[in-house]
C-alpha cells in the first residue's frame, strides 16, 4: 500500500521572513572561500555525508550514505538561493525499533533503497541561517518488496561552515511520520572550496 508522508518545515524556516524591523537591511547570503558571492554569480557545489530517516509507521530508522551536487547563487537583492541537481543514496541499512519493523516494508532478504525524485529541488537561505528547500520527494523502497513509500514536503537544515546540518535543533525535517537527521559536507570548486552562509548587509 502506497502512503504519502508529508514533511513539514521546521519553525526556523516557517518564520524565516518574519524578521524585526531593525534587521530589514540585512539578508543571508552565500560565501565561498570567505568572499561573498557577487550578485548573479553561480558556484557549483558537491556534497557527501549521511542521512537518517526515522519513519514512525514502520518503527525503524533508515540510514544511508549520500552524495550529490547543487548550485548556489546570490541574487541582486534578497536571500541567497540554491538548486539541488543531483542526489543519490547508497549503502542504506535498517536500525530496528522492533523486531518486525523491517517486514512492514521489506520482505526477508531484500535490500532497502532511498531515491530522490523530481530533481532539481530549489532552496532559499533564511534569516536564521537555514536552507529552506522545497519540492522534496523521496521514495523509500526495497528490491523485490512492496510498493514504494512516498515522502514529500520540504527541509530546512542549518548551513554551517562547509556543511548542512539536519538535527533536532539545527533545521530538522519533522512531521508525524518522519524525522531526518545527518550532516552533508559541502565543497566548492578549486579556489572556492570553503562554502558557508552568513548574515550580511544588503548589497
Amino acid at each position: 500500500m502506497k502512503r504519502l508522508l508529508v514533511l513539514l518545515a521546521p519553525l526556523a524556516g516557517a518564520i524565516a521572513f518574519a524578521v524585526p524591523a531593525s534587521a530589514q537591511a540585512y539578508t543571508t547570503v552565500w560565501y565561498a572561500h570567505n568572499h561573498r558571492l557577487a550578485p548573479g554569480e553561480t558556484v557549483p557545489v558537491t556534497f557527501k555525508g549521511t542521512t537518517s530517516l526515522y519513519v514512525e509507521f514502520i518503527g525503524a530508522r533508515v540510514t544511508c550514505s549520500v552524495k550529490g551536487a547543487e548550485t548556489i547563487t546570490n541574487p541582486a537583492e534578497g536571500f541567497g538561493t540554491n538548486e539541488i541537481t543531483e542526489l543519490s543514496f547508497h549503502s542504506c541499512a535498517f536500525e530496528y525499533g522492533e523486531q518486525t519493523a523491517r517486514h512492514k516494508v521489506c520482505p526477508k532478504n531484500t535490500k532497502i533503497e532511498l531515491t530522490a525524485e523530481d530533481l532539481p529541488w530549489k532552496g532559499q537561505l533564511t534569516f536564521y541561517l537555514g536552507d529552506a528547500v522545497e519540492g522534496v520527494h523521496l521514495l523509500l523502497d526495497c528490491t523485490g518488496g512492496l510498493d514504494a513509500e512516498e515522502i514529500t514536503g520540504m527541509f530546512d537544515p542549518l548551513v554551517g561552515y562547509n556543511k548542512l546540518i539536519f538535527g533536532l535543533e539545527e533545521g530538522n525535517v519533522l512531521s508525524d511520520y518522519t524525522i531526518i537527521t545527518g550532516t552533508w559536507l559541502l565543497e566548492g570548486p578549486t579556489a572556492q572550496k570553503a562554502i558557508t552562509a552568513l548574515l550580511a548587509p544588503e548589497a
